[in-house]
């Protein structure tokens, strides 16, 4: 079947109009290099918030989730930075956290894969 009615999608838009959609897609979603399109069967969505802007800390990821986010702030701070007290560093992590709180935005984030 490739049509199906997807009402959490339909409501999370009607009673959020003013947000922006995100798509994501799977890494199984891609059909091969013949097809130009896929059709993706199973979609979920959620409403929340994805850092909007380019960053440092690893160029080649989308983050939707602040807890990820800080994870990989630790790790890039710690192998980025000289040693350091740990006073220092935490007053560290605080400033680059901060630096991007203004890019975090609310959304309608959809997930889609085969």
């Amino acid at each position: 079947m490739l049509i199906y009615d997807n009402e959490e999608l339909k409501q999370l838009i009607l009673n959020n109009p003013n947000l922006p959609i995100v798509f994501f897609a799977g890494e199984n979603a891609i059909a091969g290099d013949w097809f130009y399109w896929t059709h993706c069967s199973s979609v979920n969505c959620v409403i929340g918030e994805v850092l909007d802007c380019e960053q440092d800390i690893n160029k080649e990821r989308i983050y939707c989730d602040r807890d990820e986010f800080k994870s990989d702030v630790e790790d890039f701070l710690y192998y980025e930075t000289e040693e350091c007290s740990d006073e220092e560093y935490n007053h560290r992590l605080e400033n680059e956290l901060k630096k991007y709180e203004p890019y975090w935005k609310s959304c309608i984030l959809v997930y889609v894969d085969n």
